[in-house]
């Protein structure tokens, strides 16, 4: 399933060597300070690698991906 892939991309990449059980599909990831400017661009490299699209400029807005929710809606709207 996209979301628990785009969920454990970002437990290894954020919580590196903290032990995370879940992360709420509609925690918003940006506000609470989980991702910052960095590991949002890691994000959005992970998915386009993982579904081999190429996404426009002027869809790289953090609102699409602000929770892992909002992630997978984005994508399956592609």
């Amino acid at each position: 399933m996209l979301a628990k892939r785009i969920e454990e991309f970002i437990k290894d990449e954020v919580f590196m060597e903290e032990s995370i059980d879940t992360i709420p599909g509609d925690l918003d990831l940006i506000t609470t300070g989980v991702l910052n400017s960095l590991s949002v661009m890691k994000l959005i490299g992970y998915v386009e690698g993982l579904k081999n699209v190429k996404f426009k400029e002027e869809e790289i807005v953090i609102d699409n991906f602000s929770s892992i929710n909002k992630v997978v809606e984005f994508i399956n709207k592609q």
